[in-house]
């Protein structure tokens, strides 16, 4: 029993991780050589970027030239 529930906090664990969110970031075809643009759905006070994205390793601010 402990051992069923150790892999679900695991899988748990890798589903919501900054690389499982890149790789489908990068299926959607939005981030690609290890940058990342964020996603929105955040509040005023974050500039309506995701949480989740506030932290990530690979969140590449994009620039509006």
């Amino acid at each position: 029993m402990f051992e069923k529930i150790k892999a679900m906090i695991q899988r748990f664990k890798l589903w919501h991780s900054h690389e499982s969110c890149y790789t489908a970031r990068e299926d959607e075809g939005y981030a690609v050589f290890g940058m990342c643009g964020g996603t929105v759905g955040g509040t005023r006070n974050t500039g309506y970027l995701s949480e989740e994205c506030i932290d990530c390793q690979y969140y590449t601010e994009l620039r509006k030239d």
